[in-house]
């Protein structure tokens, strides 16, 4: 019946200017760091069992470039953890995005 969960992040661009020539004229690279923590049921109505395996906190560590404004290319490594004794794996995630 509730839900519950917040998550912080910070990003630094750090792509030198001096590399922002020719086609990466509008090139960019981010560093970012996200830690969340949610529970998914956090409270269950009258009779239902909790599951704890939805209170969960992970940290997210990646890296983002985009070669132009509309495309980015993605790597991240997501450390999980959740209420319950299991072992969750950790996460090596890549993507690729795009608007048009």
């Amino acid at each position: 019946s509730q839900i519950r969960g917040y998550y912080v992040e910070g990003a630094w661009h750090f792509m030198p200017d001096r590399f922002k020539k020719g086609k990466l004229l509008n090139s960019d690279a981010v560093l970012f760091v996200r830690y969340d923590d949610y529970n998914t049921q956090h409270k269950m109505p009258a009779g239902s069992t909790k599951d704890n395996s939805g209170d969960r906190d992970e940290m997210t560590f990646g890296l983002s470039f985009y070669p132009i404004e509309q495309l980015v290319f993605k790597f991240d490594y997501q450390i999980r953890d959740d209420a319950t004794t299991n072992n969750l794996k950790d996460y090596l995630n890549l993507g690729v995005g795009w608007q048009f």
